[in-house]
């Protein structure tokens, strides 16, 4: 309403473009570039009326600097001081023209990387039709159809690729990166598609308003049922639910107490989600996957040749790291007892390295190579349940029935679930939605 000559409108515009900021740096700039486009939009339409809008835009803009500045300052000088971990990229205007005369281009999760993950909550059809709606149509075009289009400009990413097309620079975002204050550091610009699908649904409610009220009806019919269809095909409607059983072997954990290390490491896990319940200090935790946000003392953690072996372990075909009995104490010293196989995570990690497709022993045998590498050097396990399998690196018991260890349960593919063949197939088909195989 910006453009109707109210200047509360213009002040609600800026201050909310500030408050979700605050909750989320990049939503706000998000927000801040589409508000750009929508700008531009109207000043194009309205030749009569460019001086009101550059006022009620400019006010917009000074009620969110004015909300946003105190973050932004307090960002700049940690940014200065070194405390913000993933910055140090962005190079300037010298970095922006290396960057589009063929120079490094950063590798970000874009639109065209990432479309094809996930669910489809939406299908390509309703998104096209949606998409066309907007930037054709005469009501939206110059309004909603220029805030999608700025939206999925920069969804894209620094480059485009597609088919036989790789890496083609895309200069406007190459431009942010470069001299947009921590830009650099939106390392998913694939998020920008939800401000396109704001403006697609708005530029569709738009549209459906403007039809007599018994085609509108059916217009929104029409519309819900063209968004479920590829759902439906694609699993997702009705809407489905992930079933998490936590193993009672984390109760045992909180009752004996001890810090835990979960291999294989550097992947995302779904034991995070039971730290709450058994409250013991986990080696890495989320952060560990991403080794930019590893502080001094985690870094060199991680040079320890106890954890260095541990790494070693889980990739199959090469030697493990040795390490001394002081690199183990050093770990337990600092409140570390149980180590946690998950075969499961195993697999799937040895799935996608590049031997994956050379020998099927290998792969089959993998998690059982993995028990007999750790055992020989720390001794056999504790516990086992399903999937995981523990050793208390204290030099504890064996825990009783149902989790005490057998040869069957940690040699055998019982833990699987289900035969080799068809194991074999989910880790294909998993690969296969993950676009690590075609």
């Amino acid at each position: 309403k910006i453009d109707q000559g109210h200047r509360r409108d213009a002040v609600y515009a800026g201050l909310f473009t500030a408050a979700q900021a605050w909750t989320y740096w990049f939503m706000g700039l998000f927000m801040a570039v589409a508000f750009a486009g929508l700008a531009a939009g109207q000043l194009m339409r309205g030749t009569n009326l460019r001086g009101f809008l550059l006022r009620r835009w400019a006010l917009a803009g000074a009620a969110c600097v004015a909300l946003v500045l105190p973050g932004v300052l307090a960002m700049a000088v940690a940014a200065d001081s070194g405390d913000v971990p993933g910055l140090g990229g962005a190079g300037g205007w010298t970095g922006f023209i290396d960057a589009v005369s063929g120079g490094k281009i950063p590798h970000l999760h874009g639109l065209m990387l990432n479309e094809a993950n996930g669910a489809h909550i939406i299908g390509y059809t309703p998104w096209l039709a949606l998409c066309m709606m907007a930037v054709l149509h005469p009501v939206t075009r110059g309004v909603w159809g220029v805030m999608l289009g700025v939206a999925l400009a920069f969804a894209v990413g620094p480059a485009f690729s597609y088919g036989s097309f790789e890496e083609i620079p895309m200069p406007h975002y190459l431009l942010g990166i470069h001299l947009v204050p921590f830009m650099e550091r939106l390392w998913f610009p694939y998020r920008w598609v939800v401000v396109a699908t704001l403006a697609a649904s708005v530029a569709a409610g738009a549209l459906l308003s403007r039809l007599p009220p018994r085609w509108r009806c059916l217009g929104a019919i029409s519309a819900v049922c063209l968004n479920l269809l590829p759902q439906y095909q694609h699993g997702v409607f009705p809407l489905t639910a992930q079933p998490w059983r936590m193993s009672s072997l984390y109760d045992e954990f909180k009752v004996r107490q001890g810090g835990i290390i979960e291999l294989p490491m550097m992947v995302a896990r779904e034991s995070l989600m039971y730290q709450p319940i058994h409250k013991q200090v986990l080696f890495g935790g989320m952060g560990e996957n991403a080794p930019v946000f590893w502080p001094p003392a985690f870094k060199h953690k991680m040079g320890n040749h106890f954890v260095r072996f541990l790494r070693s372990a889980v990739r199959s075909e090469s030697d493990t790291h040795r390490f001394e009995a002081s690199d183990l104490e050093q770990i337990r010293r600092e409140g570390t007892r149980w180590l946690v196989l998950d075969r499961h995570g195993l697999m799937r990690t040895v799935a996608k390295t590049g031997w994956y497709r050379v020998d099927e022993e290998v792969r089959r045998g993998s998690a059982e190579r993995t028990v007999a590498r750790i055992t020989s050097a720390l001794g056999p396990p504790v516990a086992v349940d399903g999937e995981l399998v523990v050793w208390d690196l204290d030099g504890g018991q064996p825990f009783s029935e149902p989790h005490t260890p057998t040869s069957d349960s940690l040699s055998g593919l019982g833990w699987m679930g289900m035969d080799w063949v068809s194991y074999q197939a989910t880790l294909d088909a998993r690969l296969s939605r993950e676009g690590v195989i075609e």
